[in-house]
């Protein structure tokens, strides 16, 4: 009763009031949130050797990346941190919360209370390449090969596999047929 409510009427013209935009947006919560990101990755590619068709082009590498999140959020005013909820009880003052506040001490809402922290890696290496099956005779303009694959080490799920095989049809200038086969992640 003598906290500062102003009810909020959304209807109407001039609504919300000042009063009521004050009163939700007065008691703020902030976080202070730190995020690092690193990367690194190594790559190879060029023409491995020229077969009938043309120069059969390979790609290789690796890859690392590891991120970290740290979060610490703060609640305005300070006495609302450490508020909890007692189910079926007054609890600090409000009575009736419901029963999934029991324990928790996010009870009010557009607020920020959960304190994060973790990290994850990946490690990563791959190899690819295009090769020239046909090139320049009736109805093949040109056919290639193209293939991929990348095994992918995740700290949190362990390693998995990604491919792709595929097929590029160049049956005359205007006509092009491509068909593609994947597993990707």
């Amino acid at each position: 009763p003598d906290d500062g409510c102003v009810p909020m009427n959304i209807l109407g013209e001039g609504s919300p009031s000042p009063e009521a935009i004050e009163y939700v947006n007065g008691d703020a919560s902030d976080q202070d949130q730190r995020i690092v990101q690193q990367a690194a990755e190594l790559t190879f590619s060029g023409t491995a050797f020229r077969n009938w068709a043309g120069d059969v082009s390979v790609a290789v590498g690796g890859a690392w990346r590891k991120e970290t999140l740290r979060n610490v959020p703060h609640r305005y005013p300070r006495e609302l941190e450490d508020i909890t909820a007692v189910p079926g009880a007054e609890s600090q003052g409000y009575r009736g919360l419901p029963v999934q506040y029991s324990g928790q001490a996010n009870l009010f809402e557009r607020t920020i209370y959960t304190t994060l922290s973790g990290e994850y890696n990946v490690t990563e290496g791959f190899v690819e390449t295009l090769f020239p099956l046909l090139r320049d005779l009736p109805g093949a303009r040109s056919l290639d090969f193209n293939g991929a694959f990348r095994w992918a080490d995740y700290s949190g799920s362990g390693g998995i596999p990604a491919w792709k095989l595929g097929l590029d049809w160049q049956v005359a200038d205007p006509l092009r047929v491509r068909a593609t086969v994947s597993r990707d992640v």
